[in-house]
């Protein structure tokens, strides 16, 4: 299990473990927006934290924690498209209806060893703000 794609899924199902130790409330997963939807993209995880509707984008990696944080590498243009993808699902549930919800845009990185057994996971809330 070396693709990115496996890797991927393994980083995924740890920070869904993580977040939920943690008492988040679990929303949904891997959320595909495709072309029929006029949006390309995905929100990895969505998630409840108290009464802030948190998106958490994850990132793995082999190896430890260095001195690079992995929401580090996460582009102006793909927190761009992040927000919009957070917004149009919370407008398509009608979450934006209230004008008391809060949005949050989280990193949680999960670093692997060379044989996929998790090392560490970190969770970086507010990681980044809508329109950043």
């Amino acid at each position: 299990m070396s693709s990115t794609r496996a890797v991927g899924t393994l980083g995924e199902e740890a920070a869904v473990a993580f977040l939920e130790r943690r008492g988040l409330r679990l929303v949904d997963t891997n959320v595909q927006f495709g072309p029929k939807s006029g949006l390309k993209g995905e929100l990895d995880i969505i998630a409840w934290d108290d009464d802030t509707l948190a998106f958490i984008e994850v990132k793995t990696r082999h190896g430890r924690p260095g001195r690079v944080a992995p929401s580090e590498n996460i582009t102006p243009a793909k927190r761009r498209q992040l927000a919009l993808l957070a917004h149009t699902y919370a407008a398509r549930h009608g979450l934006l209806e209230s004008d008391d919800l809060s949005l949050r845009f989280d990193v949680v990185s999960v670093f692997l060893g060379d044989d996929n057994t998790v090392l560490a996971v970190h969770h970086t809330k507010g990681a980044f703000i809508d329109g950043d």
